[in-house]
């Protein structure tokens, strides 16, 4: 039955506990303070009185009030007291573990001073936030808008900064830092705690300017502090008045400063203790867990065997083998391949997007369907290039591509134009083809970018050396003189450029980066040459790319060539790029590193459109047609573009690049000559898989290895996923479990004036 009640709330164990007394505990009121004080229930040396189980109650309450409705009362109440004692053993267990070179040097919990800092900030933190809920009720009340609110109350909105390429990190946490044992602190005593009165004062009232134009809100000016408060004093005002309240409820001082005094202490007390708990939870999940037979080379292995029979067993059925394979939901790590006629391949794709304006023109074309089967690279070629060879007049423009997320410092030089369509500009529109040349980004004496345009439309238009204006004659009525900003705003002006024009990007990149000067090679001849000043040069100028410093070291230490690791520097470029260009939804994590799954057989497109799928499968002939040594060559020679395909749909231009071809009845990773003899207590036979394992990547742009992919999923299962605050590993979960069981049979828990459900909810309502 316990472990029934434990799991319903399994979730909230790995979180902060003692933060959970923080909620609304100021709304929570009864009407005898002698009862509040009456002891409930004992754990270990701590008695929990009524008023503890009533604002803990609370607050379970509203963190788990839609089980209410699916278990029955004794359920509820019992799942409470389980939660409710853990959470106190918790805080007894943090407490235990603390380290103190005098009291307690024994302890592995260290508390530094960084750690004081930021209970302070939250504690400081947590009740700006209840002044400022009191403030936004005050501008609400009055009929203010919230864009209308102070900047200080206002709700920041979250940034759409779109999705971003970011390397793999292995979910082994590192190894702790030493120097946390010299830096330990004691907590603030209570009396240092109410001595801060006048710091939170300060803070809650720092971000309160000191000018405001008239009828911006309803705040009024007192000169005698220096701050505009108004409305926001009101807020601090009707804070302390809850806070009186609710101490006038509990039969304890109302007076201002005291209530305050104590609030300070209680939320103060209540990050401590959450620190504490976090520090001690961190150290089993960084440092029992890591070092236990639970993550250790024998656990991979047999994490990863488990999965390579699973397969072998479910893939001997082709369908379901092709089910898998096949699915656009979301790609799967496949470890054993069905041997069938045909076999699968994935790619990675850059997809530059046409826009609105180019999918309507291209629309309206002769010989367009939307079942995908036009050719669309006829259409581009005769609305955009031809039109260009009949406007450019064979001129020749150099344009600069700053590359951003990661690849600011590179100036990828490429011949480009970009061409438009307006339908402003003609009522003929067959005719109407212009187009924009950029010629170069410069910066002007005052700091500002300036972007230097020629221009040419229906062939009248007019090259003027003033680059602050664009001049062009509109059919011939007229000079038409607006600035560049201006062009943009008020025209539909599509930018085009040519599929040659949208690989080069991808070619100058790999260049700059791995080609016979680039950096690749320069930090690897370092490497070789032991050369660590120079290494660290390389490093401390590209920081961009210290992962791909680190993944050369890593292949270096694995006798991985030059060349091997030019391979795989170009697939991380490609995968950087197609996060940072590509209109394509990128799909799971796992999609990303792997590509998207094609069939070698012609007639099987599964739900690609028909150019996406033929277009991988010439690629595919086209890298299988040459040798080891013809690749080599290319990467010697930076020519990486014929490893790629570029073809066009109505979504735009995709480039494609070969991820992994998986051969039918192969393994990812070939263990055919000892797999026969596998034995988990063979040592021999466990080193030597992991050294396989670990000589295996998921993918080419990844530097993720098989064996940091099983690791990372152990890892995940036994100390959940940080990333998603309600998820719990199983490892502390069980743990907490079994120090649960220990209070009971050591007679460490007692129920002394057990509250009932009835009692509970009564408490709270």
């Amino acid at each position: 039955m316990k472990k029934k009640i434990l799991s319903l709330l399994c979730g909230m164990f790995m979180m902060v506990f003692s933060l959970f007394s923080l909620c609304a505990c100021s709304l929570v009121k009864t009407n005898n303070s002698v009862i509040n004080s009456q002891n409930v229930v004992r754990v270990g040396n701590v008695n929990l009185d009524r008023s503890d189980i009533i604002s803990s109650f609370y607050t379970y309450y509203q963190n788990n009030s839609n089980y209410f409705a699916y278990y029955d009362n004794q359920t509820i109440e019992d799942s409470f007291y389980t939660w409710a004692t853990i959470r106190e053993i918790l805080s007894q267990k943090a407490e235990e573990a603390l380290y103190d070179p005098e009291t307690n040097p024994d302890g592995f919990t260290y508390y530094t001073d960084e750690d004081e800092k930021e209970v302070w900030e939250q504690t400081f933190e947590y009740i700006y936030s209840q002044v400022s809920a009191y403030e936004q009720a005050i501008y609400k009340i009055e009929g203010y808008e919230e864009v209308e609110y102070p900047i200080w109350i206002q709700t920041d909105d979250e940034e759409e900064s779109g999705s971003i390429f970011e390397a793999y990190e292995s979910k082994k946490p590192e190894a702790p830092d030493e120097t946390r044992k010299d830096r330990v602190v004691d907590k603030s005593t209570e009396e240092e705690v109410k001595a801060r009165i006048n710091d939170l004062k300060k803070y809650l009232f720092e971000y309160v300017v000191e000018e405001v134009e008239d009828g911006d809100d309803v705040r009024e000016d007192i000169d005698e502090t220096g701050f505009i408060v108004g409305a926001r004093n009101q807020a601090y005002a009707k804070y302390i008045e809850g806070l009186v309240s609710n101490a006038k409820s509990n039969g304890t001082s109302t007076n201002e400063k005291t209530v305050l005094e104590n609030e300070l202490v209680r939320i103060y007390e209540a990050y401590y203790s959450s620190k504490i708990s976090t520090l001690m939870q961190n150290y089993y999940l960084e440092e029992e867990l890591v070092n236990s037979d639970l993550m250790s080379d024998r656990a991979v292995v047999e994490a990863f065997l488990k999965q390579y029979y699973s397969d072998v067993q479910t893939y001997q059925v082709e369908n379901s083998y092709i089910a898998t394979m096949t699915n656009t939901d979301g790609a799967s790590l496949v470890l054993y391949h069905y041997n069938g006629q045909n076999y699968f391949f994935t790619v990675q794709q850059i997809l530059v997007g046409f826009d609105d304006a180019t999918n309507n023109l291209i629309t309206k074309l002769p010989g367009y369907t939307s079942s995908s089967s036009s050719d669309y690279d006829e259409m581009i070629n005769s609305v955009f290039v031809e039109a260009r060879n009949e406007l450019a007049e064979n001129r020749t423009v150099l344009t600069k591509v700053n590359l951003d997320n990661g690849f600011d410092s590179i100036d990828i030089e490429s011949y480009a134009k970009y061409y438009y369509y307006d339908e402003k500009l003609s009522n003929d529109e067959s005719k109407n083809f212009g187009y924009i040349e950029i010629l170069k980004t410069t910066t002007t004496e005052d700091g500002e970018e300036k972007t230097i345009f020629f221009e040419d439309v229906n062939k009248n238009g007019l090259y003027e050396e003033d680059t602050d204006k664009l001049y062009y004659d509109v059919n011939g009525n007229g000079t038409y003189e607006e600035g560049v900003d201006k062009l943009y705003s008020e025209s539909n002006v599509t930018l085009m450029a040519t599929k040659e024009q949208v690989l080069e990007v991808y070619v100058n990149a790999y260049n700059a980066w791995c080609g016979a000067s680039g950096y690749v090679t320069s930090y690897y001849n370092a490497l070789v040459s032991s050369n660590q000043s120079e290494m660290d040069k390389l490093r401390e100028d590209h920081e961009d790319m210290i992962y791909v410093f680190d993944t050369i070291d890593n292949m270096y230490a694995n006798g991985s060539t030059l060349l091997e690791i030019k391979e795989k520097v170009a697939s991380y470029l490609f995968l950087q790029l197609e996060w940072v260009y590509s209109s394509d939804s990128l799909g799971n994590e796992l999609s990303n590193k792997i590509g998207y799954v094609v069939s070698n057989y012609k007639d099987e497109n599964s739900s690609w459109v028909t150019e996406f799928a033929v277009g991988a499968r010439e690629l595919l002939a086209k890298i299988e047609g040459k040798t080891d040594e013809e690749i080599a060559q290319i990467f010697e020679g930076g020519n990486v573009g014929e490893l790629l395909q570029v073809v066009t749909t109505n979504y735009g231009y995709h480039i494609l690049k070969i991820e992994n071809i998986y051969r039918s009845g192969e393994s990812l990773v070939d263990i055919s000559d000892i797999i026969d003899n596998a034995n988990l207590d063979d040592e021999d036979f466990v080193n030597e898989m992991v050294q396989r394992l670990k000589n295996t990547y998921v993918s080419t742009a990844s530097n993720q290895t098989l064996y940091d992919y099983f690791y990372d999923s152990l890892y995940t299962s036994y100390a959940g996923d940080s990333s998603t605050t309600n998820s719990s590993g199983s490892y502390f979960y069980d743990l907490q479990y079994k120090w649960l069981n220990e209070y009971y049979k050591n007679n460490n828990i007692e129920f002394i004036d057990r509250m009932t459900y009835e009692e509970l909810m009564e408490s709270i309502q």
